[in-house]
């Protein structure tokens, strides 16, 4: 089963709640009142499935597994992807 972003509730909501004004405006005896409350309810769900949303997708620092490598020469640290040293220019072999 598909997950329906909360967006979607949102719109829904509010297309509810707009439709049932309308219609029940135009009454004399306000009988669609529950329905405005659903479309609020509809509103107010999709509010807390968007807040949820953007905070799974926040930005989480991420540890690094890789150990720390030196050059055998200078000994100063280096990057994962470097293939020389940048202090004394050393060719890094095994990367």
């Amino acid at each position: 089963m598909a997950k329906i972003p909360g967006i979607i509730y949102i719109c829904v909501g509010i297309m509810f709640m707009v439709a049932s004004y309308i219609l029940d405006a135009k009454r004399e005896t306000s009988k669609l009142t529950f329905f405005i409350f659903i479309g609020a309810f509809m509103v107010l769900m999709g509010l807390v499935k968007w807040a949820i949303s953007m905070l799974k997708k926040s930005p989480k620092k991420e540890k690094s597994s890789a150990k720390p490598v030196y050059c055998g020469v200078c000994g100063s640290a280096l990057r994962s992807f470097d293939n020389f040293c940048n202090k004394c220019g050393n060719r890094i072999f095994g990367s």
